[in-house]
């Protein structure tokens, strides 16, 4: 299928979002001013462009704009059109997410290509093209947009390649090696600038990495950090707890026993886990929290490892200023199927709740939901640490400034015991044979 409808349509999305109003007021793009932490922060707030990937570090890209609604839509009109140019491989899907800044909109296409255009008029000031060397592939030749932070723009690049761009110009800044594609790694996912670095992680699990996230400078282009996704033997190994159930209590098809005694024929499987880190991280800079969705364990000469596979098909809290990790919650223990926990983490805006179990109230940090055969559960990150979703009543759920998260937005029955409510705090599961417990 053709993608560049769907790219039309998202530039001129977020053409919009940039602000409305007459040419006069908007004379041309002002692309000197930097962008800085308190810029990012105070996104979900204002109407400053798309500074990042999900808009706005939580990632939810809720945009905060009134003049786009049901009576003004007809209205739209095409203002420009931007054309990447020739690909000769078209059903090559576009993934990027185009940030808009200081009326500079800037997206990536085939290959690594970065094009800057004029949001106003289309016109484009530059374009940026990588020399990529071999590649290891397991899905297209994707990429899902860049960062900005001060003046210059960064990619994550197909050959696990980390670049800063100047915003102005297009010319390379910096380039650094992050892995080597002979090993299976590539980058796929548009990197996130907070807390002064550029964080990006491994596309690969399909080809038997160790997936990781790294933390650059932003200004030399030095790695400040690395976790790695896999722990090793050091580190408690990956072997986990041998779950017999997911976190929600439901049976996995496991044969323990068995497992426990092929643990030594994969004693090195630690090195080549998988667990890629293809989605942009939330973060949450409250608790200074990077919010990391893992992919799938890798198999090991066709054969999945005994054991849980620890942090693959995960959500991940690290440290951002040292990536350690603070805490995770694992969907599924010993995946045996290609899928990822997560396609993006989310930061939920802070709620309060009650509840008729023992979990507290806290502060919602992010909500998430998996498919059942994928291991169907929930879970609500909050100030007091990790807890699955039990009893909640949406009704008592408000926010600290006044968001009506009560209100539901829609509903959706998945099956006899269970259903879906879309919140203004985010998606929440309930379960139907705990609607008796719950508090008014």
């Amino acid at each position: 299928m053709d993608a560049r409808p769907a790219l039309l349509a998202t530039l001129l999305l977020l053409a919009g979002s940039a602000g409305c109003g007459g040419k006069d007021s908007h004379p041309g793009p002002d692309i000197s001013r930097p962008v800085t932490e308190e810029r990012l922060r105070a996104a979900p707030a204002t109407r400053d462009g798309w500074l990042s990937y999900g808009r706005d570090w939580s990632n939810r890209r809720y945009v905060p704009l009134t003049e786009i609604n049901r009576q003004t839509v007809t209205g739209l009109r095409k203002l420009w059109q931007s054309d990447p140019g020739p690909m000769f491989l078209r059903p090559v899907h576009n993934e990027s997410t185009p940030i808009v800044v200081d009326g500079l909109l800037i997206y990536t296409d085939f290959k690594n290509l970065v094009i800057a255009l004029d949001v106003r008029t289309g016109t484009e000031r530059w374009r940026y093209q990588p020399d990529l060397g071999a590649t290891a592939l397991c899905c297209n030749v994707v990429n899902r947009g860049v960062a900005v932070y001060g003046d210059r723009v960064y990619l994550a690049t197909l050959d696990a390649r980390v670049i800063a761009l100047d915003r102005q110009t297009g010319k390379v800044a910096w380039d650094v090696r992050a892995a080597a594609p002979a090993e299976g790694y590539s980058f796929t996912m548009a990197p996130l600038a907070a807390d002064g670095k550029i964080i990006v992680g491994a596309s690969g699990g399909e080809f038997g990495i160790r997936g990781f996230v790294d933390a650059y400078d932003p200004a030399t282009g030095a790695r400040l950090w690395r976790f790695w996704a896999i722990p090793s033997p050091e580190e408690g190994g990956w072997y986990g707890h041998w779950s017999r159930t997911t976190p929600d209590g439901e049976a996995l098809p496991r044969d323990i026993a068995q497992e426990k005694r092929d643990s030594a024929r994969f004693a090195q499987a630690w090195r080549k886990g998988g667990a890629a880190v293809y989605s942009t991280p939330a973060y949450d800079p409250d608790l200074r929290l990077l919010y990391v969705a893992t992919g799938n364990p890798a198999a090991v000469d066709g054969d999945l490892p005994p054991g849980d596979n620890l942090n693959s098909t995960s959500l991940l809290a690290l440290d951002i200023g040292t990536g350690a990790l603070k805490w995770y919650y694992q969907m599924l223990p010993t995946c045996s199927t290609v899928a990822p926990a997560v396609r993006s983490a989310a930061a939920i805006p802070s709620c309060r709740w009650r509840t008729s179990s023992q979990i507290g109230t806290g502060r919602i940090r992010w909500q998430n939901r998996v498919p059942r055969h994928l291991g169907f559960g929930g879970a609500v990150a909050t100030e007091g640490g990790l807890s699955r979703l039990r009893n909640g009543h949406i009704a008592t759920l408000t926010s600290k400034n006044g968001l009506p998260c009560d209100s539901v937005h829609w509903t959706i029955e998945d099956d006899a015991q269970s259903f879906w409510l879309n919140t203004a705090c985010g998606v929440v599961r309930i379960d139907r044979a705990e609607m008796d417990a719950w508090i008014a």
